[in-house]
């Protein structure tokens, strides 16, 4: 990334689905890479939680 002229913004952060940096390219439009971990989007999706909660209670 950094060759075609863009620069990392911070540093990359960690996450409860996967790694976050964010980027700038040479007209300022910022944008972000991601790398999932095996949970991916169902680390953010707390519905199974609350389904599990009732059914327990």
């Amino acid at each position: 990334m950094t060759a075609a002229g863009a620069v990392q913004e911070g540093a990359t952060t960690t996450a409860a689905f996967g790694q976050l940096a964010m980027f700038a390219d040479p007209f300022g439009h910022g944008f972000c890479l991601i790398r999932f971990n095996g949970q991916g989007y169902d680390a953010l999706d707390d519905r199974h939680e609350k389904t599990a909660v009732r059914k327990g209670a």
